[in-house]
C-alpha cells in the first residue's frame, strides 16, 4: 500500500487552511477532506484524466479556478462551445472563453476573496452548488463602483452537462454591498435587482 501526500488549501474568508492530505493510492473508500478531492481532481486532469463526477467537478471548479484564480483548468472542465449565461448577460465572449472572462472579472472586482462551499447536489448530467464569497469589493462591478469595503455574498451555480463538462452554466446571485444586488441569470431580462 502507498500513502499519497497532498497539500490543499482552502479559503476561508480572509484566512487560508493548509491541510496535509494522507491518501491509500490503492484504496478508493478512504475517507477525503474537500479541499483534497479538488487538488486530486486538478491533478488527475492534468495528468490528461478528462471526466470526473458531477460533485466533483463543481467542487474543483468552485475551490480551485474560483478561490485559487486557476484558469487553466477551465479547459478541462468546460466544453468550448458551453454557454455560461452570466457573462451573456454583460455582453462577454463566446464559448469556454466567456467563462474565463467571468472568472477572471469576478477575482479582479473582489479583493481578499474567500469562497465557502456550502453545499453540491448533483446528478447524473447535472449538478448544482450553494456557496458563499466574502472580500473587498475593489473594482465596478454588478453595475456598482468600487467601495474598497467588505462584501459578501450567497451564489447558487448550476451546471448542466455534456460528456463530463460544464455545457451550460446558469447562477443565481446575492451580493451584499451596502444594499443588496441580485442576479439572476434565468431571467436576464429583468437586470440587476
Amino acid at each position: 500500500m502507498r500513502v499519497l501526500e497532498l497539500t490543499a488549501t482552502s479559503a476561508g474568508g480572509s484566512r487560508h487552511r493548509r491541510q496535509k492530505c494522507l491518501l491509500e493510492a490503492e484504496s478508493s473508500k478512504a475517507k477525503v477532506p474537500g479541499a483534497c478531492r479538488a487538488v486530486m481532481a486538478a491533478r488527475a486532469m492534468s495528468a490528461g484524466v478528462s471526466k470526473m463526477k458531477p460533485e466533483t467537478l463543481m467542487r474543483t471548479y468552485l475551490e480551485e479556478v474560483v478561490a485559487r484564480g486557476r484558469l487553466e483548468l477551465i479547459e478541462e472542465l468546460s466544453n468550448a462551445d458551453m454557454v455560461d449565461e452570466a457573462n451573456q448577460a454583460f455582453g462577454g465572449p463566446p464559448g469556454r472563453a466567456g467563462l474565463v472572462a467571468h472568472v477572471k472579472g469576478f477575482r479582479r472586482h473582489i479583493g481578499d476573496l474567500g469562497v465557502t462551499v456550502e453545499r453540491i447536489v448533483a446528478g447524473d448530467n447535472s449538478v448544482v452548488a450553494w456557496w458563499s464569497f466574502t472580500g473587498r469589493h475593489t473594482g465596478p462591478w454588478l453595475g456598482r463602483t468600487p467601495t474598497g469595503k467588505p462584501i459578501r455574498g450567497s451564489v447558487f451555480s448550476f451546471f448542466d452537462l455534456v460528456d463530463g463538462r460544464i455545457n451550460r452554466y446558469r447562477l443565481y446571485l446575492h451580493a451584499e454591498f451596502p444594499e443588496s444586488v441580485v442576479l439572476d441569470t434565468s431571467r436576464p431580462n429583468l437586470g440587476l435587482t
